[in-house]
Formats: structure tokens, sequence, C-alpha cells
């Protein structure tokens, strides 16, 4: 399968909201990708904008989970602090 034929199922604002919805498809078994906004790859903060992309036939599975499991404000700050953000990015 090709990098293209991949396609975005979610959009954060902030690198570190992805990881935590990133490691939650982790745990249920959904192949993805956590791709940071080219545009912004380079930002120091490591902070900027970030996608979730899935294969074409994981999207339903994906956007069903993503829609069904949303994060609870204690548990993204729980998983914050579990997944500080890298030192070197």
């Amino acid at each position: 399968m090709k990098d293209g034929d991949w396609v975005s199922v979610a959009e954060f604002t902030d690198w570190q909201s992805g990881r935590i919805v990133s490691h939650r498809l982790t745990t249920m078994g959904i192949q993805h990708r956590l791709v940071r906004d080219f545009a912004n790859q380079f930002n120091p903060s490591g902070c900027g904008p970030c996608q979730i992309w899935v294969p074409p036939q994981s999207v339903d599975e994906a956007k069903h989970a993503l829609a069904e499991s949303s994060p609870s404000e204690a548990e993204l700050e729980e998983q914050a602090l579990d997944y500080p953000p890298p030192d070197d990015v």
C-alpha cells in the first residue's frame, strides 16, 4: 500500500493531543500513523498541528473509535503527564 492511499481521520492543534489519541488507537489495535503538519514540522516547540492517518480499510473503524472514545479532560491530563514531550524534536 502506498503512503498516498492513507486517509486522514482526525486533526489536532497540538502534538500532545494527537499522541494521546494515537495511543488509544494503538491499544484498540487500529493501524494508524500520527503525522505532524509538514509546514510546522520544524517548529522548535514540537507542539504544532498533526493528523491521524489510517489505511482505507480502517477508516470506518477508526472514525467509530474516535467518535465513541473521546477522552475526558482528566484522562487527557493524566496521559499528558505520562507522555511528556520529547527533548529532541
